[in-house]
C-alpha cells in the first residue's frame, strides 16, 4: 500500500466542517505553553517541547517515541477560535524517512495506525483564574501544555460565531403587527429533543412591540465548555387575530464548529431545515402564545403581568383584583374572600378593626388591589368602575369570561359559549366553555 500525504483537517473527517480556514484564530490565546504531561501509545505526540501562540494560531511537532529516541512523522497545525476550540489538521510527512518506517515495522505499527491518531485529533484551550492550557485527546493519546495567567471562563457564557464566515447582512424589519399583543412574556414550558432547538433562555423575556418581537437563535455546543453559539435570529410580526409571520434569518454561512462537533449531517443547510410556528391567543384571560419547530422544539409563554397575578394569588375563581370568589351554598351566591394579607378584609367580607380602611382612590388611579379603589374594582393596576367591564355584548374587547354576557372571552372578544359543552380532555374545543375542565388550550381541552 502507498503511503498518500495525509493533509486534511481531523475535524472534517469526522464531521465535515469544511470552509473553515486555519488562518482564522484569536489572539486573545497568545503565549507560550511549556510541556505539563503526556501519555498513551508510543504513538502518540509527545508533549516534550513549548508550543508558541500567535495570533491564534500554533504549529506543533508530531514526534513519538521509538525506544530511546524520538522519530519525527508530522506536525499538527491548528487555530484557535474565541471560545477555546481548535480547528486543527494533522499531517503526515511524504515520504516517511527510511529509519521511521524501519522504527514502526520494529514497533509492530503502520502508517495507518498514525493516520488513524491524526483523523482523531481534538485540540481545546481552557482557561481558569491562573493560567491557560492547551488540551490534546485522540483515541488513547492526551497531552497537555500550560502558559500563566488566566481569565475565568464559565460553561453557561454564550459565545458569538464572529470567527466562522460571517458575511450576511440583516433584513430589514418587518411590518408592525397589532399592538394588542405588546407586552412582556415570560417562559413556562419548554421541550427541546433536537440539538437544533434554539435555547430556551431567549425566551426568558420575550418582548413585543407594536407587535413585533424578536429572539437571537442560540445553540448549546456538544461540548459545554464552549458555552451557547448564536447563528442568526427569528423576526415575527403578529396580527390582531394572534396569528404569526415569522422570519428565521442566520448570520453565519457555516455552521460553527463548536455546533458541528459531535453531530451527525451537522451542516446549516440542516439546521434551517427546522421551520418555526407561532400562535397568540387569549386563555382565561392571559395572553399566551406556542412556539413550535415542528414536533421537535415547543416553546408556551405567558405575558409577565398574567404570570405575576397567578404567582400572588393563584389562578382559580379569582375576582379581578386577585380575591377568591367563594360560593355560599345556602343562598347560591358568591362572596368575597380574605384578598390578601394585612388587608384588613376577613373571610366574610367585612372589615376588621386591625385593617387599614381602604385608600378610597378615584378612577383611573394607579392601584395595586381592589381595596385602594373606592369603586373596590383594581383593573390592570387602574381603578375602575365596579362591574363596569361586564355584561358586555358579543364582539366587544374584554378582558375575563367575567366581563361578557355570554361569560365566555375568547381571543380579547366576548362570544357566544358556543354548541358544544362539557367535552373531555383531549377533544378538540373552540371555546373555553366547550370543555367541562373550563379550559381549552391550543384547539384542545385541558
Amino acid at each position: 500500500m502507498s503511503l498518500a500525504r495525509l493533509a486534511i483537517s481531523a475535524f472534517v473527517l469526522t464531521c465535515a466542517w469544511r470552509g473553515v480556514a486555519i488562518a482564522d484564530g484569536d489572539a486573545k490565546w497568545d503565549g507560550t505553553y511549556t510541556a505539563d504531561a503526556g501519555g498513551g501509545s508510543e504513538l502518540c505526540p509527545e508533549a516534550s517541547a513549548s508550543v508558541v501562540v500567535s495570533s491564534g494560531t500554533f504549529s506543533i511537532v508530531w514526534n513519538i517515541k521509538a525506544g530511546d529516541r524520538l522519530v519525527r512523522v508530522g506536525r499538527l497545525d491548528g487555530a484557535v477560535r474565541e471560545t477555546g476550540f481548535v480547528v486543527v489538521k494533522a499531517t503526515l510527512f511524504d515520504p516517511l524517512a527510511s529509519t521511521t518506517r524501519t522504527a514502526l515495522a520494529d514497533m509492530g505499527d503502520t502508517p495507518d495506525e498514525l493516520r488513524t491518531i491524526g483523523g482523531e485529533m481534538k485540540i481545546v484551550f481552557t482557561s481558569d483564574d491562573t493560567a491557560r492550557t492547551i488540551n490534546l485527546t485522540s483515541g488513547n493519546c492526551y497531552a497537555r501544555w500550560v502558559a500563566a495567567g488566566g481569565e475565568k471562563k464559565t460553561t453557561t457564557a454564550t459565545s458569538s460565531a464572529k470567527s466562522t464566515k460571517s458575511v450576511v447582512k440583516a433584513p430589514p424589519a418587518l411590518a408592525a403587527g397589532s399592538p394588542k399583543w405588546d407586552s412582556t412574556y415570560v417562559l413556562n414550558t419548554d421541550s427541546a429533543n433536537d440539538w437544533r432547538c434554539p435555547d430556551a433562555d431567549a425566551f426568558k423575556q420575550l418582548i413585543v412591540k407594536k407587535g413585533r418581537f424578536s429572539f437571537p437563535w442560540r445553540i448549546e455546543a456538544n461540548d459545554e465548555r464552549f458555552g451557547k453559539v448564536a447563528i442568526g435570529q427569528v423576526d415575527g410580526s403578529i396580527s390582531a387575530s394572534g396569528a404569526v409571520k415569522l422570519r428565521s434569518w442566520f448570520t453565519v454561512t457555516e455552521l460553527p464548529p463548536e455546533l458541528a462537533d459531535g453531530h451527525n449531517e451537522a451542516t446549516l443547510a440542516h439546521v434551517r431545515t427546522l421551520v418555526p410556528t407561532m400562535k397568540f391567543a387569549y386563555t382565561n384571560g392571559a395572553r399566551q402564545t406556542k412556539l413550535s419547530f415542528g414536533k421537535l422544539c415547543a416553546y408556551e409563554l405567558e405575558d409577565a403581568e398574567s404570570r405575576a397575578r397567578k404567582n400572588t394569588y393563584g389562578t382559580a375563581n379569582n375576582n379581578r383584583d386577585g380575591s377568591k370568589r367563594v360560593f355560599d351554598k345556602t343562598s347560591g351566591s358568591s362572596s368575597n374572600s380574605v384578598r390578601r394579607s394585612g388587608d384588613g378584609v376577613s373571610s366574610s367580607g367585612t372589615t376588621s378593626s386591625s385593617s387599614k380602611p381602604p385608600k378610597g382612590l378615584a378612577n383611573g388611579a394607579a392601584c395595586t388591589y381592589g381595596s385602594d379603589c373606592a369603586s373596590g374594582e383594581c383593573d390592570y393596576s387602574k381603578c375602575v368602575s365596579s362591574g363596569s367591564k361586564q355584561e358586555l355584548g358579543n364582539g366587544m374587547a374584554c378582558t375575563y369570561s367575567s366581563d361578557c354576557a355570554s361569560g365566555n372571552c375568547e381571543y380579547g372578544k366576548c362570544a357566544s359559549r358556543g354548541s358544544k359543552k362539557d367535552l373531555s380532555s383531549g377533544a378538540e374545543c373552540t371555546y373555553s366553555s366547550d370543555c367541562a375542565s373550563g379550559e381549552c388550550t391550543y384547539g384542545k381541552c385541558e
